[in-house]
């Protein structure tokens, strides 16, 4: 996702618990994937893998799903911040308008 996107799309998360069980269901099934990859084709997907022993490996693993979990957490809370006052910016926006206009009542007005 890159910023730009991030300021213009107000992205809905699910419920934390929720969010954070997918993130992890996802990263944990991803670093099953990684070595289903090497047991079929001896092909390591991240060379670093081959090197370390087999206590390594799972921490490296459970390094990245710890990573990952990191990362959703960062964007959810960044998410949050930058949409926060995005319905005040929207008011006073129209109150402005109405404002220029002298327009007394102007209804209800939805913009997304």
């Amino acid at each position: 996702m890159g910023s730009g996107e991030l300021i213009i799309v107000n992205h809905s998360y699910p419920p934390r618990m929720v969010g954070n069980v997918m993130a992890f269901t996802i990263s944990g099934i991803y670093m099953v994937w990684v070595h289903v990859i090497y047991f079929v084709d001896s092909f390591w997907v991240y060379p670093i893998l081959g090197n370390l022993g087999l206590i390594p490996r799972f921490l490296f693993c459970g390094a990245i799903v710890g990573f990952y979990q990191v990362l959703y957490l960062i964007g959810r809370v960044v998410n949050s911040k930058v949409h926060s006052n995005r319905l005040d910016l929207l008011s006073m926006h129209l109150i402005l308008i109405t404002f220029k206009l002298g327009v007394s009542n102007i209804g209800t007005v939805i913009v997304y």
